[in-house]
């Protein structure tokens, strides 16, 4: 017998054992629930993304020969720095080969 046995009883261990397994079922149930969500965005970001930067590009390439009004320049450029702001959100993480305290 264990201590705890010993000082709560064997239903009181048995009761707080059968507790503590339930919630650990609950706590893992909500994890694998948060990582499937946690997929779900990152997908839907990782997709906003390449779509975003496909149509600055885009723009760019058409706008190259362009005289711009400088509020269309502006537009562009605001455009290019919340790309990169969302970009900025989760960094990247290095390749071992670009690291060179690696």
């Amino acid at each position: 017998m264990t201590w705890l046995t010993v000082s709560l009883g064997r239903s009181a261990h048995e009761a707080i054992s059968q507790s503590l397994c339930s919630m650990e079922t609950r706590i893992m149930s909500k994890l694998n629930e948060l990582t499937g969500q946690l997929d779900s965005v990152t997908a839907q970001l990782l997709k906003a993304h390449a779509e975003i930067i496909a149509r600055i590009g885009e723009l760019s390439e058409a706008l190259n020969d362009i005289e711009l009004p400088e509020g269309a320049v502006t537009a562009l450029n605001d455009l290019k720095l919340i790309a990169q702001a969302l970009d900025d959100i989760n960094p990247d993480v290095p390749s071992p080969a670009a690291d060179p305290s690696a």
